[in-house]
């Protein structure tokens, strides 16, 4: 029965990893990252608002790399509503100068990645637990059967 209980937790265990995985797997192929925007005259800024035709203050722009070609944008305002920019025209200088500034940025880290790393603490301390207990109960069991024989 316990040992039954073991391998149901192992899979669950294992599926749940699975899933937390699969949740990561698009922040490695294509990873985001953000710049908050502290001073509307930021150069970075000057040029998206420009380039994207935009009329109002921004709080946050977040860069994703699209496949095959080309970038998004998901441009916050003040408020914290978003818009979704797509460009694909490699060849405009601004847009380069845009690409450029964030591929030499820091990739966020995936939101999920601390999630699977608890999770894999948790799993570990729990299995260690419990091989544990069952290797003191076992040698508890053998002793008492050598003082019995």
């Amino acid at each position: 029965m316990r040992k039954a209980v073991f391998i149901l937790m192992l899979i669950l265990c294992i599926a749940i990893n699975v899933f937390t995985l699969w949740l990561i797997l698009p922040d490695f192929f294509f990873p985001k990252r953000s710049v908050y925007v502290t001073k509307q005259d930021d150069y970075i800024v000057e040029i998206v608002k420009e380039y994207f035709r935009i009329e109002y203050d921004i709080s946050k722009i977040v860069y994703q790399q699209s496949f095959p070609n080309g970038y998004s944008l998901d441009i916050y305002n003040v408020v914290g509503e978003t818009d979704k920019e797509f460009d694909d025209t490699l060849s405009v200088a601004e847009s380069n100068e845009i690409q450029e500034y964030f591929l030499n940025l820091k990739p966020d880290s995936s939101k999920y990645l601390r999630l699977l790393e608890a999770e894999l603490i948790i799993e570990f301390f729990v299995i260690t637990v419990i091989i544990i207990a069952n290797s003191r109960k076992n040698r508890r069991k053998s002793d008492t059967e050598q003082k019995a024989q």
